[in-house]
């Protein structure tokens, strides 16, 4: 019996599902009428829970027998019991974290491919826009050398100055003042308001 348990045990739980590819896992749960859905990750899990399953299965068969100086004087056939188990329970946790590691792994391999391809592109897109800066900067006037504004006008487009035509005073003439020369003269009285003794 203990020598059926342990080729069972051999041949059954190789636990190499980190191995292989996606494609590869969903026809070993289809051979097992296990869910084929999900990615590397769970599809490694369930085939793993699965072989747990088996491997329990083929533990209670093996409960009945106890080692003693009779069937195992030596102890060797305990110790392979033990090593046996421990070494699946070791590969069952290994096998999940590996596909994990290795799907983490690639995970972050693929940001890091987007992160870069991301900066390419951003450089790229400021590279153009700093050269369409540039290029609108040509058609405007040149500063000059000293330092002041620029022309913007040309001299033709400058209005002409608009001339504004003021009223001039009469010249004062000798003799008389400012009140005196705003007095009218006999001549520019009408001729019935003038006085007859001024005559």
């Amino acid at each position: 019996m203990y020598a059926q348990f342990v080729a069972q045990t051999s041949s059954t739980f190789r636990l190499e599902y980190g191995k292989r590819n996606t494609f590869e896992l969903k026809n070993e749960c289809a051979k097992r009428k296990l869910s084929t859905s999900g990615k590397k990750i769970p599809l490694v899990k369930r085939l793993v829970n699965d072989d747990i399953q088996k491997r329990n299965a083929h533990l209670a068969n093996v409960q009945s027998l106890a080692f003693n100086r009779y069937n195992d004087p030596d102890g060797t056939k305990r110790l392979h019991f033990i090593e046996q188990e421990y070494g699946f329970k070791l590969a069952a946790l290994y096998v999940v974290t590996e596909a994990e590691i290795d799907y983490y792994s690639n995970l972050v391999e693929q940001a890091r491919a987007d992160r870069n391809s991301g900066e390419k592109n951003l450089m790229a897109e400021r590279t153009q826009a700093l050269l369409a800066v540039d290029e609108s900067l040509k058609t405007y006037p040149q500063a000059m050398e000293d330092g002041q504004a620029m022309d913007v006008y040309s001299d033709d487009d400058v209005p002409a100055p608009v001339s504004i035509k003021l009223p001039q005073k009469r010249p004062i003439s000798p003799g008389e003042d400012e009140n005196t020369s705003k007095k009218a003269k006999p001549s520019e009285v009408p001729f019935h308001l003038r006085d007859s003794g001024s005559d």
